[in-house]
């Protein structure tokens, strides 16, 4: 049996006593795991204002495109014609999006008047910066929300008119 140096020795008897005190681990692993949490924690917390946005956003748009098909031409009307007015309809818009969403923006406006006077469509487009928690950690610093909803006003055969459904897309 061959003898171990002195420098060998007393080297592995500091490396035995490091294995066996387990006291302070569980702060290294602490300390390991937590940016994993914080940031696991920071996604998931924006997913969520993400999703939150995003119903708050589509309930915001539908209801500015309800109000932009409410600005056709009353005279026309009563002649069981539809005709909406796309000026109107762009303010009407733009006031109930920020009615329900302030930070919202009107994007667009399509206004589509059938030729024979039977219906109109509009088609709204808002949208709205979501910003991210963390940042820096992310990557970017944050993203660009877009929802479009389309509804139509319609005249029926039996009398002068009634709204139609929102269409959201």
């Amino acid at each position: 049996m061959r003898m171990r140096s002195g420098w060998i020795n007393r080297a592995g008897w500091i490396v035995e006593a490091l294995a066996s005190d387990q006291q302070g681990q569980s702060s290294v692993l602490l300390v390991l795991a937590l940016p994993a949490l914080l940031l696991m924690a920071a996604l998931m917390l924006n997913t969520g204002l993400g999703i939150l946005q995003k119903l708050v956003l589509r309930g915001a748009v539908d209801a500015a495109a309800r109000a932009a098909a409410d600005a056709y031409d009353r005279g026309r009307w009563n002649y069981c014609q539809v005709l909406i007015e796309k000026d109107r309809a762009a303010l009407l818009a733009d006031e109930y999006l920020k009615r329900n969403m302030p930070q919202a923006r009107l994007v667009s406006i399509e206004v589509s008047n059938d030729p024979r006077g039977s219906r109109a469509t509009v088609t709204v487009t808002g949208a709205v910066d979501v910003p991210v928690l963390m940042p820096g950690l992310i990557g970017h610093p944050g993203n660009r929300m877009t929802i479009r909803s389309k509804t139509a006003t319609t005249r029926t055969a039996s009398g002068c008119g009634q709204a139609g459904g929102a269409e959201a897309s």
